[in-house]
């Protein structure tokens, strides 16, 4: 998870063009969720066998309403303002940051 979210600050949040199209706003929310987010994962890490139900639905509901702000709010917005060269750009960007260690 901790790779994903550096994919996604360091190749998209991170774009020069994303200030330019009002989604700021949106990018910071979710760099402040991807904090509390690794934070627990490290706290369930400490006390995995004392991890109760409650707190796992809370995770997961908290990280579902994360994946819906990005794809109902902010790739939707990207993609309508984005020119096509743009968006080849972020998806470089993207492809460049090693996700498996071979």
């Amino acid at each position: 998870m901790r790779k994903h979210f550096f994919s996604e600050e360091n190749a998209i949040f991170n774009a020069a063009p994303l200030k330019i199209i009002g989604v700021v706003d949106v990018i910071d929310q979710l760099k402040k969720e991807h904090v509390i987010m690794l934070k627990d994962l490290e706290d369930f890490a400490k006390d995995i066998q004392n991890i109760g139900g409650e707190k796992m639905e809370s995770f997961h509901n908290f990280l579902e309403n994360h994946r819906k702000i990005e794809e109902m709010t902010l790739y939707p917005k990207l993609d309508s303002a984005l020119q096509p060269m743009q968006k080849k750009e972020l998806i470089e960007r993207v492809n460049e940051i090693p996700i498996k260690n071979k």
